[in-house]
């Protein structure tokens, strides 16, 4: 496109630049030819000035065109800048939802990792409850135990651990009878 600005700024015809030119009208020349007729000593002259008038208003188109391409050109160099500045912008925020999806990810195994301990306290709590409950019930019969044996005004006391079997009482084992003594039997049978 630079190219063709540079053509289009040069003259087509090197003879050109040293003609005068006519200021252009707004609208083109017409494009019929003067009637010889009217001014019959004049054609050549009118062919020529009608010559003029067409190379005025292709300069002018020319420039025109030239003109518009610059603004194009302009108006493409700045869609190319935002272009630019937005495709940045676009990597930036590529790069902070990434980011914020790494970071929510992580969140989210830390919530998993949370609930997960606090599902296992729960179940650790009311297991604890449990066995606390059956202690209690444990410690209320043995008061109510411990209440009649009190009120029979005969009880035993046992100490027994839960961990440990009980023991087995032995009858005591009576001690064996002294060996006999000769000079009593003597007496005896005397």
């Amino acid at each position: 496109m630079g190219e063709d600005a540079a053509h289009a700024e040069k003259p087509p015809h090197p003879g050109s630049e040293l003609r005068p030119e006519k200021p252009a009208s707004p609208s083109p020349a017409p494009s019929s030819t003067p009637s010889p007729s009217l001014h019959p000593g004049s054609t050549d002259e009118a062919l020529r000035d009608h010559a003029q008038v067409n190379a005025v208003t292709v300069l002018t188109l020319l420039d025109k065109l030239v003109k518009m391409m610059d603004v194009v050109q302009e108006n493409q160099h700045k869609m190319e800048q935002r272009q630019i500045s937005l495709e940045g912008s676009v990597k930036g925020i590529q790069n902070d939802l990434t980011k914020l999806s790494k970071y929510q990810a992580s969140t989210g195994n830390t919530v998993s990792k949370l609930l997960d301990k606090s599902r296992k306290v729960s179940a650790h709590t009311r297991a604890v409850r449990e066995r606390l409950e059956r202690q209690c019930a444990q410690v209320k019969r043995l008061e109510s135990n411990h209440a009649q044996l009190l009120r029979r005004n005969h009880f035993k006391v046992l100490i027994f651990q839960v961990s440990a079997p009980t023991p087995t009482p032995h009858p005591p084992t009576p001690p064996p009878p002294p060996p006999p003594n000769p000079r009593s039997c003597r007496r005896s049978h005397s």
